[in-house]
């Protein structure tokens, strides 16, 4: 795997199981996964092409930020 930038973002090449990647991802302990369309041109920014997939793990250990953000607004 090539590393580009800081530790927080890594770039990886194409999975073909992506199941296997979330359970790596998972027992990594890590929040999840973003993608993008192998057949979209990179653009930054928010777009149908990004998809951020999480682990179902974080997704309960952080239940509570998600309250807690909702009763501030």
């Amino acid at each position: 795997m090539q590393k580009y930038g800081d530790d927080r973002v890594r770039y990886s090449d194409a999975f073909d199981d992506p199941d296997i990647l979330l359970d790596a991802c998972t027992r990594m302990k890590l929040e999840g996964i973003v993608s993008k369309r192998a057949d979209s041109p990179y653009r930054s920014g928010n777009s149908k092409d990004w998809i951020k997939v999480k682990c179902t793990e974080w997704k309960e250990m952080n239940a509570w930020r998600h309250e807690y953000f909702e009763k501030r607004r």
